[in-house]
């Protein structure tokens, strides 16, 4: 998380701001997936043909993958967990979309 946060920080996704008065904002969080077959095992059958061709196999870390288009909308976000630089009542104003916003597709 602090990665991903550092990153939306680097690209300047967002100012801090007060909420104006008339708005809300919304919230986030963040979401974590492991893929199961249904017999309950983890699926990892890239690493199965890997193994069977004796390929190396190299770990990386993606972080901020979704790209950031600048949205025209005004946008309000709660800080998203974890985020400590926003002060008590301070939210995000989003400068680029997020994935997940239903702006993100136009933009």
């Amino acid at each position: 998380m602090d990665k991903e946060l550092l990153a939306l920080e680097q690209n300047q996704t967002w100012d801090i701001t007060k909420l104006p008065p008339g708005k809300k904002a919304i919230g986030s969080k963040w979401v974590y997936k492991v893929k199961f077959h249904p017999d309950g095992t983890v699926e990892r059958v890239f690493l199965a043909i890997a193994t069977k061709l004796n390929w190396f196999v190299h770990q990386l870390d993606i972080n901020n993958a979704f790209l950031h288009g600048y949205l025209k909308e005004e946008v309000y976000l709660i800080p998203p967990e974890g985020y400590t630089k926003a002060g008590l009542g301070e939210v995000c104003k989003l400068k680029k979309s997020l994935y997940g916003l239903k702006q993100a597709s136009r933009e």
